[in-house]
């Protein structure tokens, strides 16, 4: 499923300069090292924005959390690595707005992690997944351009929500543009439908050239 192209290509851009923007903080001998990483993200005020792009929407639940690791984040693989510390888990769909259906498993990456006795921390991020927990997710997907790339929130604090019983827990002030449309979890998935439904397709064709220009500048 290709993804909005500007979007795509500026957040490929920022995971790409994640190298750069590293920063130590000070700690003492008797705490693990901790590296924190600085990247942006768009920010989200309308859930329509949100809906359009996220190339799927699912609520989910886990099923296994890994051991964090480096991960490749530069989409090319024929091009050296950009490793890049992440938490990889695997969920099993249970409602779908868009994208695979129920009963389906995916995975997702989230920046971070403890790994080799080092902390990693994105600034700003939110909470890992947690095991056996049901989350809202609004997720990209970069399988048109490396199959088996692991989905992606559209912003770390926006494209997650936790689902506690049959209701949405808005722990985070970013999540309010979702928090006015709904809190039960059917009524929710059933907005969300209907909004996508209402938004324009995207031209995949023109997106691939928009992205294929961009890379080329």
């Amino acid at each position: 499923m290709l993804m909005n192209s500007t979007l795509t290509f500026k957040k490929i851009t920022l995971l790409l300069l994640l190298i750069t923007l590293l920063s130590m903080t000070a700690c003492s001998s008797s705490e693990p090292q901790r590296i924190i990483s600085h990247a942006d993200y768009k920010v989200y005020t309308t859930v329509n924005e949100a809906v359009r792009d996220a190339d799927i929407i699912v609520v989910a639940k886990v099923k296994s959390v890994q051991a964090p690791q480096e991960w490749n984040i530069n989409l090319d693989k024929t091009e050296p690595p950009l490793n890049v510390v992440h938490t990889l888990s695997e969920l099993e769909v249970i409602n779908t707005v868009k994208g695979p259906p129920p009963g389906s498993n995916i995975t997702i990456k989230q920046s971070g992690g403890k790994y080799k006795g080092v902390i990693y921390e994105e600034s700003g991020s939110g909470d890992f997944v947690r095991l056996g927990k049901e989350y809202l997710l609004f997720l990209n997907s970069y399988d048109d351009r490396s199959p088996g790339e692991p989905y992606t929130l559209i912003n770390p604090t926006q494209g997650i929500i936790d689902i506690e019983g049959a209701q949405m827990s808005f722990s985070s002030e970013s999540t309010n543009y979702l928090k006015r449309i709904a809190t039960d979890t059917t009524d929710m998935i059933m907005e969300l439908k209907r909004i996508d439904s209402t938004l324009p397709r995207r031209n995949t064709e023109v997106d691939q050239k928009l992205l294929d220009q961009l890379r080329n500048k």
